[in-house]
């Protein structure tokens, strides 16, 4: 099983974004998105939603700050 992410565009950290995912495995039913900051590897987010679609909405208040770049994993 694993997630193929697509390619995520630049956004602005406090309108959020979404990020969508190609999935091989079983029925979807809740999604974990973690997002390491790209520099350090420190985790910068943590949060996983109850879905089945293959999309993770970042919220608003994720607490990711603009001009940094970041790794997103599902």
């Amino acid at each position: 099983m694993y997630a193929l992410i697509h390619m995520i565009d630049p956004f602005d950290a406090q309108t959020g974004s979404s990020i969508t995912f190609a999935w091989s495995g079983d029925q979807i039913y809740k999604v974990r998105c973690m997002i390491r900051e790209n520099e350090t590897g420190l985790l910068a987010y943590d949060g996983t939603i109850d879905t089945m679609k293959k999309e993770y909405v970042i919220p608003t208040n994720s607490g990711l700050i603009n001009g940094k770049t970041y790794l997103a994993y599902i």
